[in-house]
C-alpha cells in the first residue's frame, strides 16, 4: 500500500483550494433536488475522478416520499450516480458503517485492503477502490464516494477541505428539501381552499334550492289535487281528459324535481338504519320506473350482478334514488346500442385510495354503475356533481339535478364516489362503509328502542 502523506506541499494546497472553489460554484444551482445534486455531483466526479457517489438523508430531515429512492429506519438514499437498483442501495453502507462515519465525521478506506464485510458488499465488488464518506449538515446527510483511480486513501487535510465544501452542498440539499416541502404544503392549502370554496358554493345552492322547493310545493298543490277530481266530469278518452292527464304528468315531474331539490339542500333528512345495499337496488331493478326506462331504450342491454348481502347504514329510499339517477345517467350516455352494468360488491381497501375523491382505508360495500357510452369530457369532469351543470337529462326531473342529488345523498351517508371515464365509457363507483356484525347488532338494538 502506498504511504499517505500527512503534510501537503504549498502547491498541493493551492491546487486543491482552486479545485474546491471551482466546485463551490456548482452548489445551489437549482431548488430542484435532482437537478441540484446532478449538477454538483457531475462536477465533483469529474474533478475528483470518482466512479460512484451516493447521498443519504436522515428521514427526519425530509418527509418527501416522492424523492426517496429507498429507505430504512433511519436514512433514505436521495441520489446516486450512477443509479442503482433499489435492492442494492441499503448495501452501500450498513448501519454500523453510518455510525462510524457520524462518529468520525469523515473517513477514507481502501476497499480492497479493508475488512471482509466491506469487500463482500456488491457495490464495492462493482466499484473497488478508495471509499470515502462524509457526515455533513449536523449528521443529517451522509455523502459516500468511491475513487477507482487513486492508489491510497485521502490524507486528512484533503478530507477536511472536501468536508467543508460538502457541508455547503449539504445546506443546498436542505434548501431543496425545504422548498419541496413548502411547495407541497402550498399545493395542499390551495386544494383545501378550492374544496372549501366548492363546499360553500354547494351550501349556498342548497339554501336556494330549499327555498325554491318550498315555493314549488305551494304552487303544485292545486295542480296535484284538482286533476283527479275534474276527470270525473269528462267522458273517458275525451280531449279534456287527455289534457288533465298531461297536467297530472307534468305535476308528477315537478314533484320529482322538488324531491331532488330537497335532497340537494339536505332538508329531507331520514332516519338511517342497517340495510342490505343490494335490497333497494333489487327493488329498483323490478320497479315500474326502471321497466319504463328499459322499454324506452330497447337497444340498451342492462346487466345486474348483486353479489353482496353486506349491510350499510342508510335508507332504502335514498339508495333507490342513487341507483335510479346513476342508471338513468348511464342510459343517457349511450346513443344507439350499448350496455349498462350494475354491480353490488364488497371491497377491502388496505391503504387510502386517491380517485375522484379520496377513499380512506377500510371495508366497504360498493355500488358500481358503468356504461360503454361516449365518456365524460376532461374539462367537464370536475363539474359533473355541480347542480344544473349538465345539459343532459341526468335524473327523472330532467333538470340536471341527478348527479348533484347523488353526491348530496352519498355525502350524507358518509360515502365516497369514484369516477372512471374514457372513450370506452364511464364507471361510477359509490363506496359505503360496511357494517360489521357487531355494528349491525348495535344498530338493530338502537332501532328497536321506543
Amino acid at each position: 500500500m502506498k504511504a499517505v502523506l500527512s503534510t501537503p506541499s504549498p502547491g498541493e494546497i493551492q491546487d486543491n483550494i482552486a479545485m474546491l472553489y471551482e466546485l463551490s460554484l456548482g452548489i445551489g444551482t437549482s431548488l430542484n433536488l435532482q437537478e441540484n445534486c446532478e449538477f454538483f455531483v457531475q462536477k465533483l466526479m469529474s474533478r475528483q475522478n470518482l466512479s460512484f457517489v451516493a447521498i443519504y438523508a436522515d428521514v427526519a430531515l425530509q418527509d418527501l416520499s416522492s424523492q426517496i429512492v429507498n429507505s430504512d429506519k433511519q436514512y433514505s438514499c436521495i441520489y446516486t450516480c450512477p443509479g442503482l437498483p433499489a435492492h442494492e442501495l441499503e448495501q452501500v453502507i450498513s448501519t454500523e458503517m453510518r455510525q462510524r462515519i457520524q462518529a468520525q465525521g469523515m473517513l477514507s478506506i481502501n476497499t480492497q485492503e479493508s475488512e471482509t464485510t466491506i469487500q463482500s458488499s456488491p457495490i464495492f465488488q462493482s466499484f473497488p477502490g478508495i471509499f470515502s464518506a462524509f457526515s455533513i449538515a449536523q449528521n443529517q446527510i451522509i455523502v459516500v464516494c468511491i475513487n477507482q483511480v487513486r492508489q491510497c486513501e485521502y490524507p486528512k487535510w484533503q478530507l477536511s477541505q472536501l468536508h467543508l465544501l460538502l457541508n455547503k452542498f449539504g445546506c443546498s440539499v436542505e434548501a431543496c428539501l425545504n422548498h419541496k416541502s413548502l411547495q407541497q404544503a402550498t399545493q395542499a392549502k390551495i386544494a383545501l381552499e378550492k374544496k372549501l370554496g366548492k363546499a360553500q358554493h354547494l351550501e349556498s345552492l342548497g339554501l336556494m334550492a330549499s327555498g325554491i322547493a318550498h315555493d314549488l310545493g305551494n304552487i303544485l298543490n292545486p295542480l296535484t289535487a284538482y286533476p283527479p277530481i275534474l276527470k270525473s266530469a269528462f267522458a273517458e278518452g275525451s280531449r279534456e281528459e287527455m289534457m288533465l292527464l298531461q297536467i297530472q304528468a307534468a305535476s308528477d315531474k315537478a314533484h320529482a324535481m322538488m324531491r331532488d331539490l330537497l335532497m340537494l339542500s339536505q332538508k329531507s333528512r331520514r332516519y338511517h338504519t342497517a340495510i342490505s345495499l343490494a335490497e333497494p337496488v333489487f327493488q329498483y331493478q323490478n320497479s315500474a320506473s326502471f321497466i319504463s326506462l328499459q322499454s324506452a331504450e330497447p337497444n340498451i342491454n342492462c346487466r345486474w350482478q348483486l353479489d353482496s348481502d353486506s349491510q350499510v347504514l342508510a335508507d332504502n329510499t335514498m339508495i333507490t334514488r342513487i341507483v335510479m339517477n346513476l342508471v338513468t345517467n348511464a342510459f343517457d350516455a349511450i346513443h344507439g346500442r350499448g350496455d349498462v352494468e350494475i354491480f353490488v360488491k364488497d371491497y377491502d381497501i388496505p391503504t387510502p385510495y386517491e380517485g375522484y375523491m379520496t377513499v380512506p382505508a377500510g371495508q366497504y360495500v360498493a355500488l358500481v354503475v358503468q356504461d360503454n357510452g361516449e365518456g365524460i369530457p376532461h374539462d367537464a369532469l370536475a363539474h359533473i356533481f355541480d347542480p344544473f351543470f349538465s345539459k343532459k337529462t341526468l335524473g327523472r326531473s330532467g333538470s340536471g339535478l341527478g348527479l348533484a342529488t347523488v353526491h348530496s345523498i352519498v355525502e350524507g351517508l358518509n360515502g365516497m364516489i369514484d369516477v372512471k371515464t374514457g372513450t370506452k365509457g364511464t364507471s361510477f363507483i359509490v363506496y359505503f362503509p360496511r357494517l360489521l356484525a357487531t355494528q349491525t347488532m348495535t344498530t338493530d338494538a338502537k332501532s328497536s328502542q321506543p
